[in-house]
């Protein structure tokens, strides 16, 4: 885990051919007198932190996407506002492996009037595959309020070769685009008409120059769904990820796959037990044409204050969307949790990125980068509570929950110095007595009501472990 003097937000992570992880985080020094800033982290394989290096663009700069281009070339597609301005406007800049600036370059009015005092980021960038790159941008302008989708066109070094302005409707609140083998551009938009309002979603097809193929609406078939991200899969058909705002299906995850000429095939909703909400970041498809998703996980019908806690969820799934493993992580029993990105690792597994949130001890958001074996198994966690081993059997429990953990290559058993602490969903510490069965730590939780528990495990005050218990009536 990075950051800790101040709010940081972690947006992507790569993984090096020599192990070493590098990945880019947004960062809020002092909220009384800067604003936003970008820091780039290279870390050993293990997560150790090697170097740091702050990206100032153009004075105030932060991330939204990063793009590998090889082992000492990185995209990093954001925001960024002159000092003597302060109007954040699209920005895209190229890295080496230790976050020196190779080049950059701001997106000023981008096809809009510039009296209506427009401002900008870029949510996303792809490789074109003649060169150059593809830029995805939110342009608000003020008078009057409206915010839509910009397309960029650039060459090598970020100067645009072609802009299209004014994608969307109404509001935009997410936008997404990807391009195939043959230079084509799908970009998925998701906005409304005003605030409160069902989303509107909006896919288009154009070519490398920019004109528009073919354009398809979904609002009336999928209704109220905030697209998060999607991809282009091997067979160029679209994969769509994103969150149903309300509805039946309220605050859950949904997984759609559209043909390359924008016909419907399938869906699935992403359930995990004992969570009534999941939320959903980011997608890959896998080099076994499996898929990788990351979000997080909450419980905001039981828990409200001061915001439900969320854990950090990944799931590897086979190419028809079927389980293959999943992992939940927590960082803190009162922490919002999140993974924003995921690649997958030269080994078969993954490596993600995103950040934790404690509301109860002044120490802001910060960088968590988690990276995770082929079956699923935790290879590393940079965090403060590492979950090197864990096991809580059996989940959900009725009468006794067994503890299941190693420090390094030590298996701990009842003879073992630790201690167990247990959280309520409200944060609230709780009492369970502790027995020692067969050599296995157990905990008695046959008199507390059903429901999510955290067990936090320490050895001499170094917390080793973290999970979640669902006790059962």
């Amino acid at each position: 885990m990075f950051g800790g003097e101040a709010d940081h937000n972690g947006w992507g992570a790569y993984e090096l051919s020599n192990g070493e992880i590098v990945s880019v985080a947004e960062y809020l020094p002092d909220p009384t007198t800067i604003g936003w800033m970008t820091r780039w982290y290279h870390t050993s394989a293990d997560g150790e932190l090697l170097t740091e290096k702050d990206i100032f663009g153009f004075g105030f700069a932060y991330p939204r996407k990063l793009l590998m281009l090889s082992d000492q070339r990185f995209l990093i597609a954001g925001s960024s506002a002159r000092i003597s301005d302060a109007r954040n406007r699209p920005y895209l800049t190229e890295v080496n492996a230790e976050g020196e600036e190779q080049w950059k370059y701001m997106y000023e009015y981008l096809g809009v009037d510039s009296s209506t005092n427009p401002l900008g980021e870029a949510l996303d960038v792809d490789r074109m595959p003649d060169g150059g790159y593809l830029v995805t941008a939110f342009v608000t302008q003020a008078f009057p309020l409206s915010r839509s989708i910009t397309l960029i066109r650039t060459d090598e070094v970020g100067n645009p070769v072609w802009v299209q302005p004014n994608m969307g409707l109404g509001l935009v609140d997410r936008g997404r685009s990807a391009v195939d083998n043959e230079g084509n551009i799908y970009s998925f938009i998701s906005s409304f008409k005003w605030p409160g309002t069902p989303h509107w979603l909006t896919l288009q097809k154009r070519t490398a120059q920019g004109d528009l193929i073919w354009e398809k609406d979904f609002a009336y078939l999928i209704p109220d769904l905030r697209v998060t991200d999607f991809i282009l899969n091997h067979a160029n058909e679209l994969v769509v990820v994103g969150n149903f705002a309300s509805g039946a299906h309220a605050n859950q995850a949904v997984i759609l796959q559209y043909s390359p000429e924008g016909n419907f095939l399938r869906e699935r909703l992403l359930e995990v037990d004992g969570w009534p909400s999941t939320n959903i970041s980011s997608v890959i498809q896998t080099q076994d044409r499996g898929y990788l998703f990351v979000g997080a996980l909450s419980d905001p019908i039981n828990n409200q204050f001061p915001f439900p806690p969320m854990d950090m969820w990944i799931r590897k799934t086979h190419p028809q969307w079927g389980l293959e493993w999943e992992k939940i992580f927590g960082i803190g029993a009162n922490n919002m949790d999140v993974l924003h990105s995921v690649v997958e690792s030269r080994a078969g597994g993954a490596i993600a990125c995103g950040t934790s949130t404690f509301f109860w001890e002044a120490i802001g958001n910060e960088v968590v980068l988690l990276k995770v074996g082929p079956d699923g198994d935790t290879l590393g966690i940079a965090a403060p509570y590492a979950e090197l081993d864990w096991q809580i059997f059996p989940n959900p429990a009725q009468e006794i929950a067994y503890l299941w953990a190693r420090d390094g290559e030590e298996w701990l058993t009842g003879d073992a110095p630790v201690t167990i602490l247990v959280y309520d969903m409200l944060g609230r510490e709780i009492f369970l007595p502790t027995q020692v069965q067969n050599g296995k730590l157990a905990l008695d939780v046959s008199r507390i009501a059903a429901g999510i528990y955290t067990v936090r495990l320490s050895v001499q005050g170094r917390v080793i472990g973290q999970a979640k218990v669902l006790k059962q009536n």
